[in-house]
């Protein structure tokens, strides 16, 4: 069967559904040790996307300052010798966004948006290249160490309003087995699954171009490496998460994240019909 390709006539344009996310437990005999698992896992990309930074791996990483925790992160910056510029205030959300909500000052219930960077003259490449609706996603890729084939990627169907482009992940893989119409089958690597990103569950911070992406596992490794030096189990409890059979499925703007053990639950496309992923890693 040939690739389905979404288009934006498979999208709800005026549906915008503000962030959220929902974890589901089932197969109560091992919610304990999954719970654990993913408690374990979820502090290490933000720990990781921090380290990369620091250790060399990428010349910048986005990162948001809270006020209750301000000054604590300033202090460990500058004590790391990194440096960190604002670009814009945010409101907070529970959940993961695919956007910013852009707010005042004044507003308690927000956090600040801002560039972490080893040279002040990246962080301020960084900061001039964000510039909203012309924001050169280019250069920031670049300074964000993705690679080449991810940008030309994100370039496509980011701009063209597929803000979650899981689908286009999908069809991207040479693997990719359509079953019906809306419904595709993929084997992926363990490095490029972002289909957990939802609850933080991933190595990579960028959305490869496909879930074989070489470039991609090559970077995924890299993340790999600094996390271990971290926290080694977390490593292995979350290459033990992303290795799970994966049933994603979205419509309405709502996504379904399936594993044997739980079931996420959150904002997505506006999908007029349900679009449908069944990934097994090949890790």
């Amino acid at each position: 069967m040939k690739i389905n390709k979404m288009t934006k006539d498979d999208l709800l344009p005026e549906l915008d559904i503000f962030p959220f996310t929902r974890t589901i437990w089932h197969n109560k005999s091992e919610v304990k040790l999954w719970k654990k698992k993913i408690e374990m896992a979820y502090p290490l990309h933000h720990r990781s996307e921090y380290e990369m930074v620091k250790q060399g791996y990428r010349k910048c990483a986005t990162m948001h300052l809270k006020p209750q925790t301000f000054e604590k992160n300033i202090e460990k910056i500058t004590k790391d010798k990194l440096v960190w510029l604002p670009i814009q205030r945010t409101k907070s959300y529970n959940g993961f966004s695919h956007k910013h909500f852009p707010t005042s000052g004044d507003d308690p219930n927000s956090s600040v948006y801002g560039v972490l960077a080893r040279k002040i003259k990246d962080a301020k490449l960084f900061k001039e290249s964000s510039r909203g609706d012309k924001t050169d996603h280019s250069i920031i890729g670049n300074l964000l160490g993705f690679p080449k084939c991810a940008g030309y990627f994100f370039n496509d169907v980011w701009m063209k309003g597929f803000f979650d482009p899981m689908w286009q992940q999908a069809t991207n893989t040479d693997n990719a087995k359509m079953i019906d119409e809306r419904t595709i089958k993929i084997k992926g690597s363990i490095y490029n699954n972002q289909l957990l990103r939802y609850i933080g569950l991933r190595f990579n911070s960028h959305l490869p171009c496909s879930f074989i992406c070489e470039d991609s596992i090559e970077k995924g490794k890299q993340w790999e490496k600094v996390g271990k030096i971290q926290n080694e189990k977390a490593v292995n409890d979350l290459k033990d998460i992303l290795n799970l059979d994966i049933k994603w499925t979205c419509l309405h703007g709502i996504a379904q994240i399936e594993t044997k053990y739980f079931t996420i639950i959150t904002n997505s496309l506006p999908t007029k019909e349900k679009w449908t992923i069944l990934f097994k890693s090949i890790d």
